[in-house]
């Protein structure tokens, strides 16, 4: 029980250094019409007001296009992006009864969407800790 005690702690003392309030996304409603090819994607919001948001990891990956897998020739282009990846930890107590996230699901944070890479739970599931990433077009400079 002491070390269950020490755990809250811990956890209480994160939310107050990066306490942060996250949108939690889960789609309801994802359908297409065949004869307009519209789709139509719904969401039910909730909105946690204390998550742990650790800060934001960024690396810069390139793809190549299909032309260049296809054929492989020397001067086919690509595109650069940069890939934040950011850990959240949410406390089962600031939780809505019954909620459990889930992979396909998404969070926003400060204007930006993030999908949920990895859940991991802890003590009971009264922890969960969601690795998470973002994704955003880089300037080709060529750096």
């Amino acid at each position: 029980m002491r070390i269950y005690r020490q755990h809250r702690v811990t956890i209480y003392q994160l939310k107050r250094l990066f306490g942060k309030e996250i949108s939690y996304f889960e789609p309801v409603v994802n359908d297409h019409d065949i004869l307009t090819g519209s789709i139509t994607r719904e969401y039910d919001e909730t909105v946690i007001h204390l998550a742990i948001v650790m800060p934001l990891v960024e690396d810069r990956s390139f793809v190549y296009d299909l032309a260049f897998i296809a054929s492989s020739k020397n001067f086919t282009g690509g595109g650069f992006f940069d890939r934040g990846n950011r850990e959240i930890i949410l406390d089962a107590s600031d939780l809505p009864t019954g909620f459990k996230p889930k992979v396909k699901h998404h969070l926003e944070f400060e204007d930006d969407r993030f999908e949920i890479k990895t859940i991991e739970k802890y003590l009971d599931n009264s922890i969960y800790v969601i690795t998470c990433q973002s994704l955003s077009s880089a300037e080709t400079t060529g750096e």
